[in-house]
């Protein structure tokens, strides 16, 4: 018995897919992310019902869903005129199968051996994906793709205490004993979760913001008001205002001119120049990718986060791209941040990578490296770390002088 025909739609790159297999060898060949390792998921799944050695049944989420169809759907919600949620559809058809499998239960309407799966997109998604506005979910945080995919586990580590980051907060204790606010945050439980629950802030529901923000004084500020904030801080540091741009209500036009410093002072102290973001969040002081309050993704080049200008020094003043990434890493090393509830710490280190990422691609036309990736992480995990910022008192304790 072997597969002779594989017929795929909706999941993750495989839109739709009809392949006809050899009884004996196949290969498969393509550019990176043309769907060849997703083929190999989907034979794994048919075979052995499992996805990276977790049953599948329990992982499915909505990011397994293709792209153009989840995007179809959203924009459909806008309209009024919502069409049928997508559904993914595998169906292995066999060789020299056992009868028991045969049937005209497929999409061919034939006659044939076939094992299959369908998956619909359940409605508590449905619910979430009308709250994305006009931002695509996926666009924000993704934890399969380039280039959090190969190191979710690094992310999640705790430096201080060599375990990883805990969930500190009750927000997931519906999937299970694994998800309490005591558990620790792995990659075989983040496997359980749909991607809107691994997402910033604006996308989970409004009642949850509300509690978030009830239980651990959780708010999020909107971009405009965090320029102005940074503003005010390289004003001090300047000795005059609007270095980096000229705020206008709730807009500002960037400084487009090289920026200059003051007399005894130069870029690599500004580089250099510590800053702590207390109870960080998502890190939007530090690195706002988008509007914490509307999800509205920042273009790289209107930026505003502290990190964001440091790079643009690095980027106007290094010689070449051997000190561009001494003086990067230097700035790297220059920013902190403390959170406690996990998923915002895991948000804000995502942010931080994600935001190297993007500057690497715009400065020097090339995706980052591993090694450049895994080199800068490792700042970013000692540097933004797990701390409650709101210690509750012991009343019946007592300091001796």
């Amino acid at each position: 018995m072997y597969i002779s025909k594989l017929i795929v739609k909706n999941y993750k790159l495989l839109k739709d897919v009809n392949l006809d297999l050899n009884e004996r060898i196949n290969i498969f060949v393509g550019e990176n992310d043309s769907g060849k390792s997703t083929i190999l998921e989907v034979l794994s799944i048919i075979t052995s019902g499992r996805l990276n050695g977790y049953a599948f049944e329990r992982q499915i989420k909505a990011n397994m869903f293709n792209d153009e169809a989840r995007k179809k759907y959203i924009n459909s919600l806008a309209t009024g005129m919502p069409v049928s949620p997508p559904e993914i559809i595998i169906e292995a058809f066999l060789q020299d199968a056992d009868h028991r499998f045969s049937g005209t239960n497929n999409s061919l309407l034939e006659d044939a051996y076939i094992v299959y799966h369908r998956i619909y997109q359940v409605c508590r998604h449905n619910s979430r994906f009308s709250q994305v506005r006009s931002v695509p979910l996926e666009e924000l945080i993704k934890l399969d793709s380039y280039p959090i995919r190969e190191l979710v586990g690094r992310l999640l580590k705790d430096k201080t205490t060599r375990k990883n980051i805990l969930f500190a907060s009750d927000s997931y204790a519906g999937y299970g004993a694994g998800y309490r606010d005591d558990s620790q945050m792995t990659e075989g439980v983040l496997l359980g979760f749909d991607s809107c629950d691994i997402q910033p802030r604006v996308y989970k529901a409004a009642s949850e913001q509300t509690e978030r923000t009830r239980k651990r004084a959780e708010v999020f500020t909107p971009a405009w008001i965090v320029n102005q904030m940074n503003n005010h801080c390289d004003a001090e540091w300047f000795g005059r205002a609007n270095v980096f741009n000229h705020p206008d209500g709730q807009e500002w036009t960037v400084s487009t001119e090289p920026i200059t410093f003051p007399e005894g002072k130069d870029w690599k102290q500004y580089v250099d120049s510590r800053r702590l973001e207390i109870t960080c969040g998502e890190a939007p002081y530090i690195v706002p990718r988008y509007d914490t309050a509307t999800g509205e993704i920042i273009p790289i080049e209107r930026r505003i986060g502290i990190l964001d200008r440091k790079l643009r020094i690095v980027n106007e003043n290094a010689a070449d791209e051997s000190e561009w990434f001494k003086w990067a890493f230097r700035a790297f090393q220059s920013v902190y941040g403390y959170e406690y509830q996990g998923d915002n710490l895991l948000i804000a280190r995502i942010n931080l990578l994600y935001t190297l990422a993007d500057y690497i691609e715009a400065q020097w036309h090339r995706q980052a490296t591993q090694k450049e990736l895994e080199k800068f992480l490792n700042v970013i995990c000692w540097n933004f770390w797990q701390m409650d910022g709101m210690p509750i008192p012991n009343s019946t304790s007592a300091v001796s002088g």
